[in-house]
């Protein structure tokens, strides 16, 4: 085949598709005014990893992205086009004839040149089979052409661009640094930031319980929380939320620090609410800053008539720290889980408890009302002052009629056991609160012969098992063949996994008789837990266990 500048022959592999579409990006990338707004792309791209700025960096790089698609389109056309032109081998008259003005650029070798002319075509000279003299002639051709497309240039060019990008890449890099940058941030935020929409957005109707379930959505909140500085909400008055802000340390069924939970919220910039995750690198349970009672207390705090008191405002607020002290009778209103109010007696001067404020905090003139929640104590109508104690000392099973309110019929027995003579046994489920444990006692008559020991002070299970659900199972053997009937009861609790699911747990207490008492087997206890499944912790394997490890 031949061109109109000579003879035609296959290129070789340098000069295959491959490489001329390479040799075409190498050209337009050296373009003095692409250079130009390369080194501009990367100085915005550094901007805005840094700094952010987003209304400044983002249209300008927005601009140059459109630049380099054209120039990636225009490129890719130049290469279709010299991969369809003639392409020239042996084609001495082609150099002959060939002016500086028509070389777009050159590619120089020892063995080859490559000529890339304006009518998109390509001279290939092979420099091995030309004599000096031609080498020579063409050398002096090549130096009349524009200075851009020598070999020089494009070195100098390459250079700058890699030096642009070198220092580009490395303030990027810095600026995702922790705490160097803006990009820091944005990436602490996709690695520790959560973000779900707060369907439950009216305080009247849905509580804190109905804001943790939406949390609960998308983090897996463990059952028990704490405050790690405070809870202030702002609600509007028709009830909808408009701002929140909190952090709250969690802990495991044993106690154990989890990850640390800090919600934000505010409606007027997002409807969703934002969980930023590990916070904090530990944290120790607080009794007094536990987060169970603000949800119970706001479940019943008659908040729509506590705010109807005062004249119309623009928001209103709840806020809760915990435990607190008070020193005026001002505001303070005892509150137990049955919604019943009471306000303090006239003899009363000082005054603590778990403290749910609500407020109005644009008109600091209007004295807040201050809920002492007392959990599940009740209001003794025959008594002047209550104390808004949340986790009583005391179970207050202080008569049989007591002990028989709460007695569970299907796990209470007439027994004969010695030392005791005929007794019943009595399971009592919980009197006051949800982290509180069963109880157990020996009766007869109207008289309490006998309390059987709690696992833990107070019988308070909080952090360890989740809450009490029921009493599955009660028997009567000589584990210990010392002639005694010990005791064997299994116990249900639910742990919640998170604020929408919960899971059900199994536990088991020991109780070895003794001289007219029993102790707490909690050796055998932890063994049984480690030994024997959940889902399998019935009567008959526990006492074929014990059998077989004694």
């Amino acid at each position: 085949m031949k061109g109109e500048h000579g003879n035609i022959k296959d290129l070789s592999y340098e000069d295959s598709k491959a490489s001329l579409f390479l040799n075409t990006v190498w050209y337009l990338a050296t373009r003095p005014l692409n250079l130009i707004l390369y080194g501009i792309s990367w100085f915005h791209l550094y901007s805005l990893c840094q700094f952010g700025r987003l209304r400044r960096n983002i249209p300008i790089l927005l601009l140059c992205l459109v630049w380099w698609i054209g120039v990636m389109v225009y490129g890719f056309y130049l290469w279709i086009c010299y991969s369809r032109r003639k392409r020239m081998h042996e084609s001495w008259d082609a150099v002959s004839g060939m002016k500086a003005e028509d070389v777009k650029w050159y590619i120089r070798r020892k063995d080859n040149c490559r000529i890339f002319l304006k009518d998109k075509s390509v001279v290939v000279v092979n420099l091995q089979e030309r004599g000096s003299d031609e080498t020579d002639f063409l050398d002096l051709k090549l130096s009349a052409v524009n200075a851009l497309g020598k070999r020089k240039y494009r070195l100098a060019a390459g250079i700058f661009g890699a030096v642009v990008t070198l220092s580009g890449s490395a303030l990027v890099v810095r600026s995702a640094i922790p705490y160097n940058g803006k990009l820091s941030w944005y990436l602490d935020d996709l690695k520790d930031k959560r973000s779900v929409v707060l369907t439950h957005d009216n305080i009247y109707e849905s509580g804190v319980e109905g804001i943790m379930r939406d949390i609960g959505a998308k983090v897996k909140l463990p059952e028990t929380l704490c405050l790690a500085t405070s809870f202030n909400l702002h609600f509007a008055p028709d009830g909808t939320i408009q701002t929140l802000d909190t952090m709250l340390y969690g802990f495991d069924e044993n106690g154990d620090f989890t990850d640390s939970y800090l919600i934000t919220y505010n409606a007027a910039r997002s409807k969703e609410i934002d969980i930023y995750l590990r916070g904090a690198g530990g944290a120790v349970f607080d009794i007094d800053k536990d987060f169970r009672p603000l949800v119970e207390a706001v479940s019943v705090i008659p908040l729509r008539e506590t705010v109807a008191e005062w004249s119309r405002q623009e928001s209103y607020g709840i806020l809760y720290y915990g435990v607190r002290d008070w020193q005026s009778s001002e505001g303070i209103r005892y509150l137990n889980h049955k919604g019943e109010s009471r306000l303090p007696s006239p003899e009363e001067h000082y005054f603590s408890g778990y403290s749910v404020s609500v407020f109005c905090p644009k008109n600091e003139a209007i004295a807040p009302v201050r809920y002492l929640y007392m959990g599940y104590q009740n209001f003794p109508e025959e008594e002047a002052g209550y104390p808004a104690d949340y986790y009583p000392e005391e179970s207050g099973f202080q008569s049989v009629e007591k002990i028989n309110e709460y007695k569970i019929a299907e796990q209470s027995f007439d027994v004969s056991l010695e030392d005791w003579g005929e007794v019943t046994f009595v399971s009592c489920k919980p009197q006051f609160q949800d982290f509180e444990d069963a109880s157990f006692f020996l009766i007869r008559g109207d008289r309490i012969l006998y309390r059987f020991p709690y696992l833990r002070e107070d019988n308070n299970i909080l952090g360890y098992m989740g809450t009490f659900d029921n009493v599955g199972a009660v028997a009567f053997r000589d584990i210990n063949n010392d002639g005694k009937k010990d005791i064997i009861i299994v116990t249900y609790y639910c742990y919640r996994a998170g604020w929408a699911d919960t899971v059900p747990r199994t536990g088991v207490k020991i109780f070895i008789a003794g001289d007219n008492e029993f102790h707490l087997a909690e050796d055998m206890m932890a063994d049984v837990a480690e030994h024997i499944e959940e889902q399998d912790m019935y009567i008959e394997n526990i006492c074929n266990f014990l059998r077989q490890d004694n």
